[in-house]
């Protein structure tokens, strides 16, 4: 049996943090020498706390080793298993990520052909806005733009929106993004 791929992992490990109410967001596997590193990021609406990550860890280890006796899984030499949330630098790009950063500050890339902001290369569209609210079937998000003298809202389907990846804000937010970030989608109108 060869070593597991990380969609054989992600598909055993949501098993696992579904029922808790997460999510795996990403499975790398790197192999190296004696052991393999198998590195699991999960999250939920609800962050899981150092505590149920450990509880998580502990959980998945002893799928893994009750898998590997059974020879439904073959890490080899053996594995290092880390378990532990994204970080801040993962892009966003389900409509989960978006509920989950919802008022923060991101870079957009829209898909080839979406030009309403212009900027970036030729046939991308880059910009920057606050993370509003999506519609009710998760479809179509809501994104403040800033303003000179106030903000104004955009509305994209998430199939145009390639990526976003979060901005490190290092001020107060402007109350008029807050205000609409934090209003529902459609009120917006």
């Amino acid at each position: 049996m060869a070593f597991p791929t990380a969609e054989e992992i992600t598909q055993r490990v949501q098993h696992i943090v579904g029922p808790r109410g997460f999510d795996v967001e990403k499975v790398d596997i790197k192999k190296a020498g004696a052991k393999s590193a198998v590195i699991i990021r999960i999250d939920g609406d609800q962050r899981p706390d150092l505590d149920v990550i450990e509880e998580l860890s502990d959980e998945i280890s002893r799928n893994f080793d009750a898998a590997e006796r059974d020879g439904e899984l073959n890490f080899g030499a053996g594995y290092r298993l880390e378990v532990s949330t994204p970080g801040f630098d993962e892009p966003l790009v389900a409509a989960r990520h978006f509920r989950r950063q919802r008022a923060h500050v991101a870079t957009f890339v829209l898909n080839q052909g979406d030009a309403a902001h212009g900027g970036g290369s030729a046939g991308e569209t880059r910009f920057v806005a606050r993370i509003g609210a999506l519609n009710a079937d998760e479809t179509e998000l809501a994104v403040i733009l800033p303003g000179k003298k106030k903000p104004s809202v955009e509305t994209y389907p998430l199939d145009q929106i390639r990526e976003a990846k979060l901005e490190v804000e290092f001020s107060t937010p402007p109350e008029a993004e807050m205000v609409l970030a934090n209003t529902p989608f459609d009120q917006l109108g």
